[in-house]
């Protein structure tokens, strides 16, 4: 409708540029949202700093869409963008994920403080980007795990030189092989949380953040795991319970068991050693994950209760355990046997 009267074309006027002087971009409202977001600790530490480091991955301070104001932006615009960082970064359809939880973020803030009205829910549920635009990594199933043979090398050489300097690292990550531990709970371990023979309870674990003050990132042991299920009570086996004794004995009057000239020891240590033990007996290294993968996919071969195995690795569902965790763990030659006797169906 038009203005008529003097009063109602001034009010326009003054909407106008009220709009344009209050519609910051991108960037500006970015910050806004992330810090009321931590202030309220609706998100972990450890996730604002993915956020932020992501953040900075897609939105350098030369990146053209930074510089439109949120009350002007459009669909082509956005979706312009999107392409763009998919096909300059290389994302995969999984790692995209967190560049919309960002753009969700900030737009849906944007709005409710009504900075635009652009609805981010309107345009993704109509946003159809085709499969062969991501980038597709295909993952060498071999080491996604450490095979029986493997993961019997690796375990022999940890538990070697229960003398060594490092004789500590190397016990934590045997102990790993038996617990399914994720190594940021490993480190984070007390004395008490085994109280009980044949039990761990869980309930720490190593987060990271961002010091503004030290302008570095810092880790820290947090009170609650990465999840709620993160909480439980795991059985521990005849072999972890030994090495554990073995660990309590060498940590007394320490606050954590995991420690080295009064420090704790953190993830990147027990990364570093595995690789090290790796190397030592002649296979390609591997992430400190790929322990835990090994420990729920022997489980789940052994026909151990699926239900009990989640539990055990701190998951809320079983297909999570299933579909992201399950792997063969039998040697090549096992495997061949094992196709080969099932399909002799002369004799």
């Amino acid at each position: 409708m038009k203005a008529k009267t003097r009063n109602e074309i001034e009010g326009k006027v003054i909407s106008f540029y009220k709009e344009k002087t209050e519609s910051p971009c991108f960037r500006e409202v970015f910050e806004q949202w992330i810090t009321e977001k931590e202030s309220y600790g609706e998100v972990r530490p450890s996730t604002v700093l993915r956020y932020r480091t992501e953040f900075a991955r897609c939105f350098p301070a030369d990146e053209s869409f930074c510089k439109v104001p949120l009350c002007e932006m459009t669909d082509v615009i956005l979706k312009d963008f999107i392409k763009r960082q998919i096909f300059e970064k290389r994302l995969t359809k999984k790692t995209v994920g967190l560049l919309n939880i960002l753009l969700n973020g900030v737009f849906k803030y944007a709005k409710e403080h009504e900075y635009t009205n652009y609805s981010i829910s309107t345009f993704m549920a109509d946003l159809h980007l085709p499969k062969n635009i991501f980038t597709k990594k295909v993952k060498n199933q071999a080491l996604e795990v450490f095979n029986d043979a493997e993961a019997e090398q690796i375990i022999s050489y940890l538990l070697s030189e229960p003398t060594s300097v490092n004789a500590l690292v190397n016990f934590g990550l045997a102990l790993c092989f038996f617990t399914g531990l994720r190594v940021g709970e490993v480190s984070s371990l007390k004395a008490e949380d085994n109280i009980v023979p044949g039990k761990l309870f869980v309930s720490r674990t190593e987060s990271t953040s961002w010091s503004a003050e030290k302008g570095q990132r810092i880790t820290y042991v947090s009170d609650f795991p990465k999840t709620e299920s993160g909480v439980r009570e795991i059985l521990l086996p005849d072999e972890g319970q030994r090495i554990l004794n073995d660990i309590k004995e060498t940590s007394k009057q320490r606050e954590y068991l995991f420690m080295k000239n009064g420090k704790r020891i953190t993830e990147r240590m027990f990364g570093y050693y595995l690789g090290k033990a790796c190397r030592a007996v002649n296979i390609e290294p591997r992430p400190t994950h790929r322990i835990r993968k090994t420990f729920i996919s022997k489980l789940l071969s052994q026909a151990v209760d699926s239900a009990l195995v989640a539990r055990m690795a701190g998951h809320s569902n079983i297909t999570t355990t299933q579909t992201y965790y399950h792997r063969v763990i039998s040697t090549e030659e096992a495997q061949y046997n094992m196709i080969n006797n099932a399909l002799k169906y002369v004799g």
